[in-house]
């Protein structure tokens, strides 16, 4: 090909080489996770496009989901539980940083606010 295109939807796997932190507390139990990012555009035609379709970028938006082995007295779990289940729950965001590699910080990685949308437990029989 002759020229390069750019995905606008990218997904990463979360290493489990890396670790993940909420606020300054580290998850424990950390499993894996995957992290997506995803822009919609916004359709501006007219019918002087000619039948051609014009659009621009509309919102973009990413969403993180992560996997944990729960840990009975964990700060992180913990807190993420009494966040859910807090009545001042609406309107409050985590800071979530996520580093590749936890022996080597500076390798790369991705800090961002989100808003939890779900929480679930499992149990294996």
């Amino acid at each position: 090909m002759a020229f390069t295109t750019t995905d606008i939807t990218n997904s990463y796997v979360l290493s489990n080489e890396g670790q993940l932190t909420i606020g300054s507390a580290k998850l424990g139990g950390y499993k894996s996770g995957s992290l997506t990012f995803q822009a919609e555009t916004v359709d501006n035609s007219t019918r002087d496009d000619q039948g051609w379709t014009k659009s621009n970028l509309g919102k973009r938006s990413a969403s993180l989901s992560v996997t944990f082995n729960k840990i009975d007295g964990d700060e992180c779990q913990e807190g993420l539980v009494t966040l859910f289940l807090s009545s001042t729950y609406a309107g409050k965001g985590l800071e979530v940083k996520f580093q590749q590699s936890a022996t080597e910080p500076t390798k790369g990685g991705f800090s961002g606010v989100f808003i939890l949308t779900n929480y679930s437990e499992s149990v294996g029989m």
